[in-house]
């Protein structure tokens, strides 16, 4: 009983100090962040099978059961470095954020802004 107790306790903890760092990853890379410009953001999942969602650009912080599949279209906010920021809306139209793999998407041309030029 004593050997499940302490390891509860470890993986309990683990998962807190992973939320802990993630929370403080997203916060402190902000300034390093490159913006994608409204007119640019519409992305499309080119690779095959499932594409986590992540809660920092790290891949210690995977949500788990979230994801995106090839040819599903995302709207594109940020990029950090292998990482890029999505919103995604569900079947049930329900939207989903967070950060994917830059290499399981790429940009379609168009976006849902004007372009800042016009």
């Amino acid at each position: 009983m004593k050997v499940v107790v302490v390891f509860l306790f470890f993986v309990i903890s683990f998962f807190a100090n992973t939320n802990e760092y993630c929370d403080k990853l997203e916060v402190d890379r902000q300034e390093q962040q490159i913006i994608i410009p409204s007119y640019k953001s519409t992305y499309k999942v080119i690779t095959d099978g499932r594409h986590y969602f992540y809660s920092a650009p790290d891949k210690q912080c995977k949500i788990k059961g979230l994801f995106i599949t090839k040819n599903d279209i995302v709207d594109a906010y940020k990029i950090d470095g292998d990482f890029i920021f999505v919103m995604f809306f569900t079947k049930e139209n329900k939207s989903v954020e967070g950060w994917v793999d830059i290499r399981s998407v790429a940009a379609t041309g168009s976006g849902v802004g004007p372009a800042d030029n016009l």
